[in-house]
């Protein structure tokens, strides 16, 4: 009886060493510690830990945690404040044996962006949420050690506690051993009846503890078998607030990985200058721009409209924009969907001026004489680039053209091709009665004639106050076969007014048609036995001409205004009677007004772009303008 008593108090108290050694070995590991980290200045780095944290928002004591930083654009690290192995890098470590907070300062790579410098403070405390929960991964559960839990571990290795090779006890189990309750109780009650028996029963721990060595070494497997499963790096700081009550189970969950989202800006770049406000001034042009930059960087978010307005300025007419969305002129509408580039074509136009006066028209009034221009006038009182302008001197009867200072030169007219400004002309008239006698003055009606012929007066101022007398003057007409025609000068008599009544001398000539078609030069020479020299001068008569029309109308001048825009003409008219003389190339450009776009040619010319036409015949075109 006192050896089944014995027996039983020993089998008593080795259950209450392997509950004690069960006790302990499930609290193993049930000291957790918190990891907060402070990130300075908010923002301005994203933090992922390795691994997270349990569902509690905590790790095991002495678990070491790989922390991971990516500085936002434009930010370096600074330091780190608290237990981390490396202050200075973007990858440190801290290690769990006590609760941790941390601080991550950065500075700015250049000049920080408008904000204010506030703290953002990642923490592992107070998320609970379901998406908090989602986020942590088969490696990342905490060892929980009962009779009822697993131990996780990489898939691979993966051993319950409950299938090791012992039975672990807790105060809450009612299967502490394969008794039945009752006779456990039985046990107990009876070992604690034998106080004075605890002699024999020392003696018999021996047995016990002996047989407790299987049940150790049975434990280390069971220790050996936990793995740490690294967990993915993560984009961001996932927090977790404790739960009520720690679940038996742990199921794995797998991490989704957080997307950032990254807003992309487009560039604008206007006639070679990159929009970066709402107004571009250029050399040619002023450009307004509406909306500005809304994007990052002074760049336009994708689907942004923009509408452009293009004022050219002094000498720059706008003839169009390089992007097909650009339908109209001066404005354009267009979505920026990308990087984009729109060029500016513009129309080069230069001014004219006579004795320090813009010519604006035809004629220039001058003292005692006129400037004939043709042809007569340009938009805005200004010539576009290529043009042939003719300046024809016309002297006041009694006064006689003295000549040209600047880029004209002579006594006669002058052609000049506008491809710059020409602001430094000047033109002088003189008394024809006060000729120098070594300068005698020979000037025609016209130095040009039209091609089916007309009447040409050389007329020829002399000085007979001095010695000797001019009393015969003859005129000598050379025609281009080498052909001379000679008339004797008659005084002008009272078709010259003032005091030169008796100094002028003129003739008059009939000039034929020319049938070919280049030009036809004669030269015409006045000479007198008194006279010195023998001045000259020649006539042009036209070849074949031809009418150049333009939605009807004869082309009159270089410019034509209809109500949806301008038709601009490189060559105005360069023969008699506004007709062109053969061979001439002209170049149309249509110019659409504001709120109409060029819808295109028809006759000798086609499409929308400038038009080229060559004078060999006549030519007819039409050019149409619509509304937007």
């Amino acid at each position: 009886m006192v050896s089944s008593i014995w027996m039983k108090t020993a089998a008593l108290i080795a259950l209450s060493l392997i509950y004690v050694i069960g006790t302990v070995a499930c609290g193993l590991g049930s000291n957790k510690y918190q990891l907060d980290i402070t990130v300075k200045p908010a923002g301005a780095a994203s933090i992922s830990l390795i691994p997270e944290p349990d569902n509690d928002g905590k790790y095991p004591a002495d678990m070491v945690v790989t922390i991971s930083i990516t500085p936002s654009p434009g930010y370096d690290i600074d330091t780190w404040e608290g237990h981390v192995s490396d202050k200075h890098s973007v990858i440190t470590t801290v290690t769990m044996n006590a609760d941790q907070l941390l601080e991550l300062q950065l500075t700015a790579a250049s000049s920080p962006s408008e904000g204010s410098m506030e703290t953002e403070t990642y923490s592992n405390e107070n998320e609970n949420s379901p998406e908090m929960q989602k986020g942590i991964s088969q490696s990342q559960q905490t060892v929980i050690a009962d009779s009822n839990s697993a131990i996780p571990t990489e898939t691979s290795n993966l051993i319950p506690i409950k299938d090791a090779p012992i039975n672990i006890v807790t105060p809450e189990s009612s299967q502490a051993t394969p008794r039945d309750s009752d006779e456990t109780e039985d046990l107990t009650s009876g070992a604690l009846n034998q106080s004075s028996s605890m002699a024999p029963v020392e003696e018999s721990m021996a047995p016990v503890e002996e047989s407790m060595a299987p049940v150790e070494e049975s434990m280390a497997p069971v220790e050996e078998s936990i793995t740490i499963v690294p967990a993915p790096q993560q984009t961001s700081v996932i927090t977790d607030s404790p739960q009520e009550s720690e679940p038996d189970l742990i199921e794995p969950i797998v991490v989704e990985p957080v997307v950032e989202t990254t807003v992309t800006g487009y560039s604008l770049t206007v006639g070679e200058a990159l929009v970066t406000t709402t107004t571009l001034e250029l050399d040619n042009s002023t450009i307004s721009i509406f909306p500005g930059p809304n994007g990052p960087e002074g760049s336009y978010l994708q689907g942004t409209n923009v509408q452009i307005t293009v004022t050219g300025k002094t000498g720059n007419i706008l003839s169009s924009f390089s992007h097909p969305s650009c339908s109209s002129l001066p404005t354009c509408m267009l979505t920026v969907d990308r990087d984009l580039t729109v060029d500016l074509v513009f129309l080069k136009t230069y001014s004219i001026s006579i004795n320090a006066s813009q010519v604006v028209g035809s004629p220039i009034l001058l003292l005692n004489g006129r400037i004939d221009i043709s042809p007569p006038n340009a938009p805005a009182n200004r010539y576009h680039s290529g043009t042939v302008v003719s300046l024809i001197p016309q002297a006041d009867l009694g006064f006689q053209f003295a000549g040209w200072d600047g880029a004209c030169v002579g006594i006669g007219s002058c052609s000049i091709l506008v491809n710059e400004n020409w602001d430094e002309l000047t033109a002088s008239f003189k008394s024809a009665s006060l000729p120098d006698w070594s300068h005698q003055t020979l000037s025609l009606s016209s130095k040009l004639i039209k091609s089916d012929g007309d009447t040409v007066i050389a007329t020829i101022f002399t000085q007979d106050d001095g010695s000797p007398t001019v009393t015969n003057v003859s005129f000598s007409l050379t025609n281009p076969a080498n052909v001379t025609e000679n008339k004797q000068g008659s005084p002008c008599g009272s078709s010259v007014s003032g005091n030169v009544t008796n100094k002028c001398w003129n003739s008059v000539f009939s000039i034929p048609a020319n049938s070919t078609i280049s030009n036809q030069i004669y030269k015409l020479v006045v000479s007198s036995p008194t006279m010195t020299n023998s001045p000259e001068i020649r006539i042009t008569v036209e070849g074949s001409t031809y009418p150049l029309t333009i939605n009807g109308p004869i082309v009159t001048s270089n410019t034509i205004s209809l109500t949806g825009g301008i038709f601009s003409m490189s060559e105005a008219p360069n023969g008699m009677n506004n007709m062109y003389l053969s061979g001439t190339q002209v170049i149309i450009t249509a110019i659409p007004n504001e709120g109409f776009e060029f819808s295109g040619w028809t006759g000798d010319c086609s499409g929308t772009d400038s038009c080229v036409v060559i004078m060999n015949t006549d030519r007819s075109i039409t050019g149409m303008f619509s509304s937007l």
